[in-house]
């Protein structure tokens, strides 16, 4: 089903994966996922339980990239979540929320695709 924007420009309608945190149940990280009218939209968002409780959330919305497939969204969209947290300064990561920093970026890289790779550029 083609999910529509609200008033707001925002597509309420879509798909969650999510990896949860054990003992408090919290998503510690999500990927929202939907067919719109331009193509497959994805969002992230992710919460850390430790620490100073840092997180980042966003929304489906026609300003992100569309793509032809879902599973290139939800790839694009764990790629990007995955770089953000990679390099993000060692400041804003506690030592205590290393071990959920490292999880989250594993449970990504299961949904990243491999760029295919142009070898006949080289034949």
């Amino acid at each position: 089903m083609i999910a529509q924007p609200n008033r707001h420009g925002v597509y309420v309608d879509h798909d969650d994966l999510r990896l949860m945190e054990g003992k408090t149940r919290i998503a510690l990280a999500e990927i929202r996922v939907a067919e719109t009218p331009g193509g497959w939209r994805a969002a992230t968002s992710f919460m850390f339980t430790t620490g100073n409780w840092w997180g980042s959330s966003s929304l489906i919305m026609d300003r992100g990239p569309a793509f032809d497939s879902r599973d290139s969204a939800i790839s694009h969209a764990a790629a990007e979540l995955s770089r953000r947290l990679i390099e993000a300064p060692r400041h804003a990561v506690e030592a205590t929320m290393e071990g959920q920093r490292k999880k989250i970026i594993t449970w990504l890289a299961s949904f990243m695709t491999p760029e295919p790779q142009q070898l006949e550029m080289f034949a």
